[in-house]
């Protein structure tokens, strides 16, 4: 039986892009296998949900979820949360800290 996410190996330090319009988000969780989520900003919360289900040893299918608080007062800015699977009790959760990394300006 495959453990759950098999298919995602993570490099240390993973990379979570965002893409932001408004409230609503896209996310990209960098990965041998990228990872979408689509969600939305409330306040200081990130929610957000896998838009494609991945494989996981519980019942074959499950889905992401990241949840996350933001701290604006922190320079830079930081992020604290959760990444757990939908529908696969078992797998469990893991919790998360990412800093905002600015990108290069342009030439």
């Amino acid at each position: 039986m495959q453990s759950c996410g098999a298919g995602l190996v993570f490099g240390h330090p993973a990379s979570l892009d965002i893409s932001q319009s408004g409230e609503y988000l896209a996310l990209t969780l960098n990965s041998q296998t990228k990872v979408s989520f689509e969600g939305a900003l409330r306040g200081k919360t990130i929610v957000a949900h896998s838009s494609v289900p991945l494989e996981a040893g519980c019942n074959h299918v499950a889905g992401l979820s990241l949840t996350a608080a933001i701290d604006p007062k922190v320079v830079p800015r930081t992020m604290s949360g959760v990444l757990s699977f939908v529908g696969c009790p078992s797998c469990g959760s893991v919790n998360f800290q990412a800093v905002r990394q600015e990108l290069p300006t342009g030439r």
